[in-house]
């Protein structure tokens, strides 16, 4: 016997209630895989895995150093704010995945591997495009291949292409524009039924809604076109996705929210109904277009058991760098961070702190991050503690002056306010923050019960991603000293 179907129940939307932005998604071998965009942190473009749509856990990044798009993108220059790593297709092809995403200032890449969570090639950027182009559906149909991409920075023309034999490439000559306008983006090309679909939103009707057209061609015309779901402000304009189906033939679309809360774009799983030859996604009105739902009934699969990954440790793909590290300035195992200080770019400003280390903040009831710092190696000038930044950069740690720790916090741009003198060298750090974002940094001496010494913040969204809560250190003066983080369960 292969195994027993597991009984339909209702799970909570959304899935992932993080900042899983820009989502594509493939099911092979009996497990479902995505991809979401990073932006500006390195690794680039993480890589998910589940085996029922539901329950989701990153397992790797496509682009595992992002310093290989030049110094824009490290701690030199950390110049990568709402640019960087933007939306992308996964697509398995002749025994091997591919990836093709865009970075709004380079252009279109792509990279391939044999397994989803890597090891993957070097992105290899596609010649024809640079500036301005993002948002790839890539559909691959026995030996041929086609891409999708929209030129953004020209009125957002889209446009589909032969890819070279090797699908390493477009034919430039090949290309057809199939719409423009409207902030169209989010492209995706299927054929389902001897029918091809390009999948897409656009701004229109009250906000950004899901769309689709259809064509007897993989280039088209497209001469039909359909309004899948509507903008629903409400529910944060779900839009950017792939579908799925499972073991009982019931279809799904797996979506990010896209409407900019603290949190960032989180992501649901929404039941599709066929109206049509249309795969109309959430709960269908009176007019055949989609509305969000909130409790839908769970996948029918019949699934291996997920592949474990470390779960909380420093080397989980949960974390990440604010841009690509310097290296050599920092140690990481899975039960503790070393980080070596040294000066921003601009002293008053977080988002010039190279070296951060950070994870996604969860919209949850309440979440939390609790660390131990070992500050014993701190030298005069050196912060070093637990942070949040999206829009604005919470700090709460510890700065040595004059040879005396002290407990202080500090919100982006502004002086340090302190809280406490003469701390000791081995202190435990908390954040606490609950579904609306108002988080609060707790410190403890070890046995000792935490008490919040800060202010309540409201955690922000900022540069097109969410909050996350992360660890730093850095210096004031000379490029010295060390701070060492170890995670608390």
């Amino acid at each position: 016997m292969l195994g027993t179907l597991l009984l339909a129940a209702t799970f909570a939307n959304p899935v992932l209630p993080a900042d899983f932005s820009d989502l594509d998604c493939i099911q092979q071998g009996g497990r479902y895989y995505a991809i979401s965009s990073t932006l500006h942190c390195s690794p680039g473009m993480s890589v998910l895995e589940s085996t029922d749509m539901v329950d989701w856990q990153v397992t790797g990044h496509v682009v595992p150093d992002t310093s290989v798009f030049g110094e824009d993108w490290t701690w030199k220059r950390m110049h990568r704010y709402g640019h960087g790593v933007w939306a992308g297709t996964i697509r398995a092809w002749k025994g091997r995945f591919y990836c093709y995403f865009g970075t709004p200032d380079e252009g279109i890449f792509v990279a391939t591997a044999e397994q989803p969570e890597g090891p993957w090639s070097a992105p290899r950027k596609m010649a024809f495009f640079g500036h301005g182009w993002d948002d790839t559906g890539v559909l691959f149909e026995g030996d041929k291949g086609y891409l999708a991409a929209t030129h953004f920075a020209d009125g957002y023309k889209t446009y589909i292409f032969d890819l070279t034999p090797d699908a390493l490439e477009v034919v430039p000559e090949s290309r057809v524009l199939v719409n423009e306008g409207a902030g169209r983006e989010a492209n995706k090309l299927y054929k389902w039924n001897g029918i091809y679909y390009h999948l897409y939103s656009e701004v229109g009707g009250g906000g950004r809604r899901l769309m689709m057209q259809r064509a007897k061609s993989p280039k088209g015309p497209y001469t039909e076109k359909r309004i899948l779901s509507y903008p629903q402000v409400e529910a944060d304009e779900p839009n950017q996705g792939g579908f799925l189906t499972d073991d009982a033939g019931n279809w799904f679309f797996f979506t990010h929210h896209g409407h900019g809360q603290w949190y960032g774009r989180a992501a649901s799983l929404l039941p599709v109904t066929w109206i049509d030859g249309w795969p109309v996604v959430g709960k269908p009105d009176e007019k055949g277009i989609g509305t969000m739902v909130w409790h839908p009934e769970r996948p029918v699969v019949r699934r291996p058991l997920p592949r474990k990954v470390r779960p909380q440790g420093f080397l989980s793909p949960d974390w990440g760098w604010n841009h690509a590290p310097r290296k050599d300035w920092y140690a990481c195992t899975d039960a503790a961070l070393v980080l070596k200080p040294f000066r921003p770019l601009k002293t008053e400003d977080f988002f010039t702190v190279g070296n951060v280390y950070s994870r996604r903040a969860e919209r949850r009831d309440e979440a939390s991050c609790v660390v131990t710092l070992e500050a014993s190696r701190l030298v005069d000038g050196n912060r070093a503690g637990l942070c949040h930044f999206g829009g604005e950069a919470y700090e709460f740690g510890v700065e040595v002056a004059d040879g005396t720790r002290r407990l202080y916090f500090r919100r982006n741009w502004k002086e340090p306010e302190i809280l406490a003198e003469n701390v000791p060298p081995r202190l435990l750090l908390k954040t606490t923050w609950d579904r609306n974002g108002r988080a609060r940094f707790a410190y403890s001496t070890g046995g000792a019960a935490f008490v919040a010494y800060a202010p309540d913040v409201q955690l922000t969204w900022g540069a097109y991603r969410g909050d996350r809560v992360g660890l730093y250190a850095y210096a004031c003066r000379e490029e010295s000293g060390e701070a060492c983080f170890q995670l608390v369960p």
